[in-house]
């Protein structure tokens, strides 16, 4: 039976990898290069990842998985994190005691009030949050949602009235200020881990890892291969088309699994125009990676920090060497800032120098680094990598999915093959599903049923 697996990001390499041992898998990567939006890459002297990754997990089993596949290359790392409010470094998740001590006394009975006044109104509510403001401001108060979370959504996806509450769910799981206190002062694991794990050279490592086991098990893949199209007898698709060396080929598929934007798949599929326009209303944010020299052994306590505060151009900034000391040379550390923006707007079309001189002068102004420290390295672009949950998404990608799932051996998978936002666990956790229900040659029914799970994924800072 052969597998054709479009895409070598994780959750493309992790199916191939579960599937090579009993099938025919042949891979499909549109680049070079592995690792999709999870990868890393040599500049100078310093190894550099497509921004802050880690190796850790709550769902059951996967992050055993993980680690039994890195094995001995896989280094724990204590996770410090932080987020600047109001001008303050806090600790994050965000402490009681820090709100008390750190910030300003008015500033803190004004937070407290608006949590009071939260709790009370929550007695009375009847409805639901339906957007990212709503699930904010009745959670945890007007003031606090004033504060941190409204700048960092206008920063990072939009305008947060015209985002889905889901949204706000996947970043803080919590229905109400009773329960967020409770998390400040007993550590909830399902806002933040207490450490993770890192391959020691570069995170890339887990993509080559799941390559190798692929190719052992007589797995191919194929590079620079963008797939065109697909071809259908039924309910069947029988083929990929992909373009690769200037030439259209083809490849035979008993089963398809994707990997790509799950919103370019309707043109692919020729699909009815109602297909067409739910998919054109699914956007994707795209991100800058900015990456700062320092000539300094180390820069940073966090191994990242969040920055809410909408007069800085970044909103989080992380440091290479904190994840692992061999990624660059002693003495020099890279700090990398992420921009969030949307493909061809303004900020993706700035010159490397103007977001050079931004960055710097937003790290100095945060008293990242002293004026005169940092240095222009690398800038990074990359296209669509978040999916942006505005209001009425649901309908929109349920409709996309319905039309594919008419197809019986094509499922699509992945943070962008299914519009889902998650972390590289969840990538895994995908893969080891869909690699059940393949093997298991389970009906499409199942795999709908199954798909649900991955809508209770959480992201863990």
């Amino acid at each position: 039976m052969r597998v054709v697996v479009i895409g070598a990001g994780v959750t493309g390499l992790a199916v191939a990898w579960k599937l090579a041992s009993d099938h025919e898998v042949v891979i499909l990567e549109r680049q070079s290069s592995i690792g999709g939006i999870a990868t890393s890459f040599r500049h100078l002297n310093f190894t550099l990842d497509s921004g802050p990754h880690k190796v850790y997990s709550l769902v059951p089993g996967v992050l055993d998985e993980m680690k039994a596949l890195l094995g001995d290359s896989a280094i724990a790392i204590p996770k410090t994190s932080g987020a600047i409010v109001a001008g303050k470094r806090l600790d994050y998740p965000v402490k009681f005691s820090d709100l008390i001590l750190k910030l300003s006394p008015l500033l803190s009975l004004r937070l407290g009030f608006g949590y009071g006044v939260a709790l009370l109104s929550s007695f009375f509510r009847r409805r639901k949050p339906v957007s990212y403001a709503d699930y904010f401001r009745q959670g945890f108060g007007v003031p606090a949602y004033n504060l941190v979370f409204r700048p960092i959504a206008e920063k990072s996806f939009g305008n947060p009235e015209q985002l889905d509450a889901e949204l706000a769910r996947k970043r803080v799981p919590y229905t109400g200020v009773v329960k967020m206190l409770k998390s400040m002062f007993f550590r909830d694991k399902r806002l933040s881990a207490e450490h993770f794990y890192y391959p020691r050279q570069g995170f890339v490592e887990m993509s080559n890892i799941l390559l190798n086991n692929v190719i052992k098990d007589k797995g191919k893949i194929i590079f620079d291969a963008e797939v065109k199209g697909f071809e259908a007898e039924g309910s069947r698709i029988s083929a990929v088309k992909f373009l690769h060396g200037g030439r259209m080929k083809r490849i035979a598929a008993d089963f398809v699994v994707s990997s790509m934007p799950v919103t370019v798949l309707p043109a692919m599929f020729n699909a009815p125009p109602d297909v067409m326009s739910a998919a054109s209303q699914l956007k994707y944010r795209s991100l800058l990676l900015v990456y700062i020299l320092v000539n300094k052994p180390k820069v940073m306590k966090d191994v990242w920090t969040f920055v809410a505060d909408r007069s800085f151009v970044f909103q989080r900034v992380s440091e290479q060497k904190n994840f692992s000391p061999e990624l660059g040379p002693e003495g020099q550390t890279v700090l990398v800032a992420e921009v969030m923006c949307t493909a061809n707007d303004d900020a993706w079309n700035s010159p490397d120098d103007y977001l050079y001189r931004r960055v710097i002068d937003d790290l100095v102004k945060a008293k990242f680094i002293s004026p005169g420290e940092g240095l222009p390295f690398h800038v990074l672009r990359l296209k669509d990598v978040y999916p942006v949950y505005a209001i009425g998404y649901r309908e929109k990608l349920a409709k996309v999915l319905s039309f594919t799932d008419q197809f019986e051996n094509f499922i699509t998978i992945g943070r962008l093959g299914l519009f889902n936002y998650n972390n590289t666990d969840h990538c895994i956790d995908m893969a080891i599903w869909a690699s059940k229900h393949i093997r298991g040659k389970k009906p499409l029914s199942e795999w709908i049923e199954t798909r649900k799970r991955f809508d209770e994924y959480v992201i863990v800072d």
